[in-house]
């Protein structure tokens, strides 16, 4: 079933070149961006010191932790290895799922909701879109996004409210 969705969203980004183009550079340019929003949460938590910013700098990496640990057992590998389809990039391999850039867009998109919520609203967008690209783009299943966004999740909502 996920290999299906994956072929459904690959092949339709492959008919439409410039979607495919623009969500290409997406896919590149999501990581330097999500790092250096990931940066500007941590210089907002140093200057604003309380007691509830180090959950917000923390669920980030919390959910990267626990990603990091389920992709180590689970080796799942991607989908371009799986369905031999050519990548017009290079690419250092591992493993596909869940999506560490789909959980680290998201853990640190969520975040933000709890400090600026409209940057937040738009930052979960760009994770979407992120995840989408990175389907498109054959490097993940559509299950492996959808995995990294609910560690994601679960991760933030552990820290923020539970914490």
């Amino acid at each position: 079933m996920d290999n299906k969705l994956f072929l459904i969203i690959y092949r339709f980004g492959q008919k439409n070149k410039s979607m495919y183009n623009l969500l290409f550079k997406v896919t590149h340019a999501s990581v330097l961006f999500f790092q250096i929003m990931y940066a500007i949460l941590l210089l907002y938590a140093f200057i604003y010191v309380n007691s509830h910013f180090y959950k917000i700098v923390l669920a980030p990496l919390a959910s990267l932790a626990l990603n990091y640990i389920l992709r180590y057992y689970i080796k799942r590998p991607r989908p371009y290895i799986q369905n031999t389809i050519p990548l017009p990039f290079n690419h250092k391999g591992g493993y596909s799922f869940p999506s560490n850039h789909a959980c680290s867009s998201m853990a640190i998109a969520i975040s933000y909701l709890y400090i600026i919520k409209p940057l937040g609203f738009l930052l979960i967008l760009c994770a979407l879109i992120t995840g989408f690209s990175r389907v498109t783009s054959g490097l993940h299943y559509p299950f492996d996004i959808l995995s990294g966004f609910l560690i994601a999740a679960i991760c933030s909502l552990f820290y923020v409210i539970i914490i």
